[in-house]
């Protein structure tokens, strides 16, 4: 019977091998596209998925409208230094808060060794909440203390060459000496960091957040001026939802009065997974209304793409089949079945 079959569809082939050949590669085309969508679209959902408080850490998002102008939607990624003390004081559902300053392309030096870095201060809870690989030295403590540094494996050959990089003196930005305490693997990937172009927090050093040289301004009640990202980490009982729903009493309790007349101020927590994708999603769709992201619209394409290839295999399969009405009829009088007949 399959032998049957077999020579059947290969007797179709060689009778309409273009029409055969046609619909043969637009629905590998529609399958492979589908794939391709989907199989990118997983891994944009699975960044950062495998940090052990993955499912608890949020990026608090802000959105700052001055007073007079339309609001807007868009929510943006960074957000003031100024929320990180406040959130510390009034949520006692965050087990961590850290927050995060970039400073592209800083002078490094080690002794005759210099080289610019793209470097990051943050606070001690950001390796609290980011299971980054370390080569050496204590994660735990790594930064717990002002003017510490933490070294890609690739910065740290460039600037100590062969020797370990651990406990050496380091002068930062012409400004402030430093000390290696730790040495980090490339950050796992899918990722928003790492050392890439395309990574949304790149770096090369991360450094103590009390060692930034300008910390008392940035320290500051400047709850307009979005520099940096801020981290959060929810304790298992306190979900997201919950977290937002607090925060426009927040906004009143804590935000100057003078600056939340000067603009209306929003907040919002949001998975450190979307982080990855959230720049390309404010710029396709922020605007739109709908709750699409690159994500599910990648995947929509691709199961479009498929269906249509789909219909147009069983078109052209149907059309085919009209000119094989004898071969119909001779079957059916040989006693073919309906299903043997398809």
């Amino acid at each position: 019977m399959i032998r049957h079959f077999l020579s059947s569809a290969f007797a179709s082939i060689v009778r309409a091998p273009v029409t055969t050949a046609a619909n043969i590669l637009t629905l590998a085309l529609g399958l492979a596209c589908f794939l391709a969508a989907f199989g990118i679209a997983t891994y944009w959902r699975s960044a950062d998925s495998h940090h052990e408080k993955a499912r608890q850490t949020f990026v608090v998002g802000e959105s700052v409208t001055a007073a007079g102008q339309d609001r807007t939607d868009v929510l943006n990624a960074l957000s003031s230094p100024a929320l990180a003390r406040h959130l510390r004081e009034d949520f006692p559902g965050i087990e961590h808060v850290a927050r995060t300053l970039e400073a592209p392309e800083i002078a490094a030096a080690a002794g005759d060794r210099k080289m610019l870095v793209d470097a990051v201060y943050v606070e001690p809870d950001f390796l609290k909440i980011f299971d980054l690989e370390f080569v050496a030295g204590d994660r735990r403590s790594a930064l717990d203390q002002p003017g510490g540094v933490v070294l890609t494996q690739a910065a740290a050959e460039r600037l100590f060459g062969a020797q370990s990089a651990l406990g050496q003196p380091l002068r930062v930005d012409g400004a402030w000496d430093a000390t290696v305490t730790g040495v980090i693997a490339p950050a796992r990937q899918p990722s928003f960091m790492g050392t890439g172009q395309d990574a949304q927090l790149r770096f090369e050093m991360l450094a103590s957040w009390a060692s930034h040289p300008r910390l008392e301004q940035i320290e500051g009640q400047r709850w307009l001026a979005l520099w940096g990202y801020t981290f959060i980490a929810l304790s298992p009982a306190t979900t997201a939802d919950a977290f937002n729903a607090r925060l426009p009493e927040f906004i009143a309790r804590n935000a100057p009065a003078e600056q939340r007349n000067a603009a209306e101020i929003t907040l919002r927590a949001f998975p450190v997974g979307e982080l990855t994708t959230h720049a390309l999603d404010n710029m396709l769709f922020a605007q739109s209304g709908a709750q699409v992201t690159v994500v599910s619209a990648l995947v929509g394409l691709g199961l479009l793409t498929l269906i249509i290839a789909c219909a147009n295999y069983a078109n052209l399969a149907t059309a085919q089949a009209t000119g094989r009405t004898k071969e119909t009829g001779m079957r059916r009088v040989l006693g073919a079945g309906r299903v043997h007949v398809i």
